[in-house]
């Protein structure tokens, strides 16, 4: 009986050391996760975010940010829908707004569409949180409204001048400081065969044209300024803008230089791409993405890229923004999504995601690692401008008219003055 008794006694004290010691390798991680982690939340109740995302190419670099997220934060788990299609995701995100559930944080385009819902109180006030105070400078004010910073940009993408080395050194050529410049170098390579500028005019039309040109004259405070002038029917005239008359006479003599690659109205971006790695042309306009995959798509073509040369003064890039990350006004975890976001846009984060997605920073310092990024922290150094959005109801329409005419001008080679004047009589008529 004694020797039963000293058995079961033994089972009880192994028993006992296996529960304390004797645990797997995971729940030894499982110990150090807890003790290495000190965000705010109960363990055993987290708080659960809703994040609504268009990004269906970011799905899988999402994924690995919010593990690591809820890794570092195990009292906070974060709930992502992505929806693709770009129909179907406003129309939910739209759903969630009226129904005031199952959001909290979201993306937008940096369209009026943002602005409105800015100008609502819909998009939570962000100007405070320390992680907007890394923001470039002329970033910021694209998510600004009111005065208040409601919204985080992601990353850009500037639109610059891809060009082949290879060819540019064979003729002894320089970068152009000038538009001048750009079109005698042109000029020489198209006497010797070698094409113009792939240019995608099927997939941007006039548009990138028109900005590279234009932002460097009338910076991004400026185009507003037009646009809410034109909006209100207080400005009936385009022509006491100098920017735009000269932005206009550039945009013809593109067309009558023979600057861009013939047909370009017809090349869509994968065209140009493509025109550009089998060498058929020296140049393509095209966005810092291209960066990012120019090992698989152009990996014989030593290139650089440089802005669009306006003159000597003005050779700054333009850019367009990707997509504004906002929390939601009402969200009942308003605490929970700011130190998300604070996540999201700490230099450690932006740099894991530029460099999986091979995108452009918006935070200062923040370099991303891939192959080529230096040509992108080159020019952004040396200065850029980005697309702010205007928030009148109207923008789209008196939009869709200027470019109607940047298209006539650039494509059909249409006399600029004329359709300056045409495009006057329309907006007195408005």
């Amino acid at each position: 009986m004694k020797t039963y008794r000293t058995i079961i006694a033994w089972l009880l004290v192994f028993t006992c050391v296996f529960q304390l010691f004797g645990c797997s390798k995971d729940a030894a991680n499982e110990n150090d996760f807890i003790s290495t982690t000190k965000a705010s939340g109960d363990r055993n109740d987290p708080v659960t975010i809703n994040w609504l995302s268009f990004r269906g190419d970011d799905v899988q670099i999402n994924d690995k940010l919010i593990k690591k997220f809820e890794y570092e934060n195990p009292g906070i788990k974060v709930l992502i829908t992505t929806i693709k299609d770009e129909v179907e995701y406003y129309h939910e995100l739209d759903k969630r707004i009226a129904s005031g559930r199952d959001l909290d944080l979201f993306q937008t385009h940096t369209s009026s569409y943002m602005i409105k819902l800015g100008k609502k109180g819909v998009l939570e006030d962000l100007t405070n949180c320390l992680f907007t105070k890394n923001v470039f400078e002329n970033i910021l004010p694209i998510t600004t409204i009111d005065g208040k910073v409601k919204a985080m940009l992601q990353s850009v993408n500037l639109i610059l001048v891809y060009y082949n080395k290879r060819i540019f050194e064979k003729y002894e050529l320089g970068i152009p400081d000038s538009f001048d410049e750009l079109k005698e170098i042109v000029k020489k390579l198209k006497d010797q065969g070698e094409g113009g500028i792939a240019y995608p005019g099927k997939t941007v039309k006039s548009l990138w044209a028109t900005n590279i040109v234009l932002f460097p004259q009338i910076t991004s405070e400026g185009y507003v300024e037009m646009y809410d002038g034109l909006c209100s029917g207080k400005r009936t005239t385009i022509k006491d803008i100098p920017a735009m008359v000269n932005t206009c006479h550039i945009l013809s003599d593109i067309y009558n230089s023979g600057l861009f690659y013939e047909g370009c109205q017809d090349i869509d971006i994968n065209k140009a791409s493509a025109l550009f790695s089998q060498g058929k042309v020296p140049m393509m306009i095209m966005g810092t993405w291209k960066i990012g995959t120019a090992d698989k798509e152009f990996p014989d073509i030593d290139f650089g890229v440089f802005p669009f040369p306006v003159n000597e003064k003005m050779n700054v890039a333009y850019g367009e923004a990707g997509q504004a990350t906002a929390i939601y006004s009402k969200s009942e975890n308003i605490d929970a999504a700011k130190h998300f976001m604070e996540f999201l846009f700490s230099p450690e984060v932006e740099s894991i995601y530029c460099t999986e997605t091979k995108q452009t920073p918006t935070i200062k310092g923040v370099k991303a690692s891939y192959d080529m990024q230096y040509l992108v922290t080159d020019v952004m150094e040396k200065g850029f401008y980005i697309l702010q959005p205007a928030s009148n109801d109207q923008f789209d329409v008196y939009h869709d008219l200027l470019r109607t005419s940047s298209d006539n001008i650039l494509f059909s080679g249409s006399n600029y003055t004329d359709e300056i004047d045409t495009l006057e009589s329309k907006l007195k008529n408005k």
